[in-house]
């Protein structure tokens, strides 16, 4: 089997990352912020453009699904399921004849990962998967009271879904979709010469992993994931996130911040500094590189020890993976990161040298 990597561009997956921005957005804000960035005009125009004509209803309605603790998060697996469809459109025709009882194993699946595949219960067997939710430890208080709303009211929970989909694309997103997408086609070609030019470099330096443990590097080497598909976003901004469906036949996809670029590795000393002290300034990644200096951890774990949600650990990791500082490597369906000790040494090394002019 030969191993690829597809850079697409997704629109689906696009509109998803644009809720995200929206339904988090200070928090987006403040990631860019401390890359040292500022949000580019086009990204505020669009964001303020998208959401200033929204009802106080639907804006609720994003929030509640698509801020920190919500689960509109769950639509990437419909857009995995049928990634062959790029409309968007239609993406959402399929969620909403998939029905609730896809939409609430979808859910259980996600938030008791552990467990609930084991259990084989019947996709409408609501009141069985309530009560495991509401035995189940959530690093998120918010997010399990939405879960069990969910769950108690699944027919209402997966219409709204729906509608806050269905009316945000039609109303908001839809308009400016085309634009959006042209802005990704004209910074493809940057990426795929990165990519054809040295797969192995690309492969560290914007997703923070080897060629090998993704399979790119042999193409002989049997994976039976082994195409890696990556969608370009503008509205991740930078860094990149990972997502795979359970099971064996099913490509490994990545979504990676258009302007990904501006982080540059091997830069000059002082700025690999500065980027270094950011890092470190944060107590709570602190503790994140205190627990990956003793063990290894997934994101669900790191969230439980810290009593953050899994949210702000994806939030802190993108800094820690950028840095490459933190790798990571799959087992199953579970990321399991630990820290990357070399890199720390010359961070710390070059850090010391820069400061004191050695």
């Amino acid at each position: 089997m030969n191993s690829k990597l597809i850079l697409a561009i997704h629109p689906p997956m696009e509109m998803m990352y644009a809720l995200f921005a929206l339904g988090t957005k200070q928090h987006f804000l403040n990631m860019l912020s401390d890359f040292g960035m500022t949000p580019e005009q086009q990204m505020t125009e669009w964001l303020d453009q998208i959401s200033e004509p929204m009802s106080p209803f639907l804006l609720q309605e994003l929030n509640y699904f698509f801020d920190p603790s919500g689960l509109g998060y769950l639509i990437y697996k419909s857009i995995l399921r049928h990634s062959s469809i790029t409309d968007t459109a239609a993406v959402i025709d399929h969620l909403e004849s998939d029905g609730p009882a896809s939409l609430m194993d979808d859910m259980m699946g996600s938030v008791c990962k552990d467990v609930y595949p084991g259990m084989k219960l019947r996709q409408d067997d609501y009141r069985a998967m309530s009560t495991l939710a509401a035995k189940t430890i959530f690093p998120d208080p918010q997010r399990k009271q939405r879960v069990l709303e969910m769950l108690a009211h699944p027919t209402e929970s997966h219409a709204r879904f729906v509608f806050l989909l269905r009316s945000f694309y039609s109303g908001y997103y839809g308009p400016i979709e085309a634009e959006v997408l042209e802005v990704l086609e004209n910074g493809r070609p940057y990426f795929q010469n990165q990519y054809d030019t040295d797969a192995a470099a690309f492969m560290s330096r914007f997703l923070n992993t080897a060629a090998e443990e993704s399979g790119l590097a042999d193409s002989n080497k049997e994976r039976s994931d082994s195409t890696i598909v990556v969608h370009l976003s503008f509205f991740k901004g930078i860094g990149w996130h990972t997502y795979k469906l359970e099971g064996k036949n099913h490509p490994r996809w990545f979504v990676l911040g258009l302007r990904s670029d501006r982080v540059e590795e091997g830069g000059a000393a002082v700025e690999q500094a500065v980027l270094f002290f950011k890092v470190l300034s944060d107590k709570k990644r602190i503790e994140i590189i205190r627990i990956l200096s003793e063990r290894s951890c997934y994101g669900q774990e790191l969230a439980e020890l810290l009593e953050l949600t899994p949210a702000t650990i994806s939030y802190h990791m993108t800094f820690l993976l950028n840095q490459n500082m933190v790798v990571y490597e799959r087992s199953e369906n579970r990321y399991y990161y630990s820290l990357n000790r070399h890199v720390m040494e010359r961070l710390f090394q070059l850090s010391h040298n820069t400061v004191f002019k050695r």
